[in-house]
């Protein structure tokens, strides 16, 4: 027969076993239910809005964003006429937006982190490059396109 102290032990033992297999089961794991993060999709090119008869408008602001080291979107589609952009610093340091106009940096002043600013031109039919003019920006990736119709 065995002692009372050694099944008393025994069934402790067991106890605390099936205790922590309890929580474990209870605290993590993979669960099948939970919900994964969103996962981020790239921006679509921009463009001006579009009326309900097909013709863009280009009243409306066209979104740019500015971070390390990119201008999203990288292309931009519009109608020829008077653009104005909405320039949003989303990353940690100074960023500006220029386009490249005749061989001329059309610019906005820098912008500060977190900042926002509205920069207008016009613009007629053609392509242009965009860029971020301050110092190593443009070869860091902070270039992009406005396609002009």
């Amino acid at each position: 027969m065995f002692k009372s102290g050694f099944l008393h032990a025994r069934f402790t033992s067991l106890g605390l076993l099936l205790l922590l297999s309890g929580l474990l089961a209870a605290c993590g794991g993979d669960n099948p239910t939970a919900t994964p993060p969103p996962v981020p999709t790239p921006a679509p090119a921009a463009s001006a809005t579009t009326s309900s008869n097909g013709s863009k408008d280009n009243s409306a602001e066209i979104i740019v964003t500015l971070t390390e080291f990119s201008i999203a979107p990288k292309v931009i589609n519009a109608n020829a006429g008077h653009l104005k952009f909405k320039l949003v610093n989303a990353g940690q340091i100074p960023h500006n937006f220029g386009v490249m106009v005749n061989g001329t940096n059309k610019k906005s002043p820098n912008i500060n982190s977190g900042d926002t600013a509205i920069f207008e031109l016009d613009l007629t039919s053609g392509t242009y490059d965009t860029i971020c003019d301050l110092p190593t920006h443009k070869d860091q990736g902070m270039f992009g396109t406005i396609v002009v119709k």
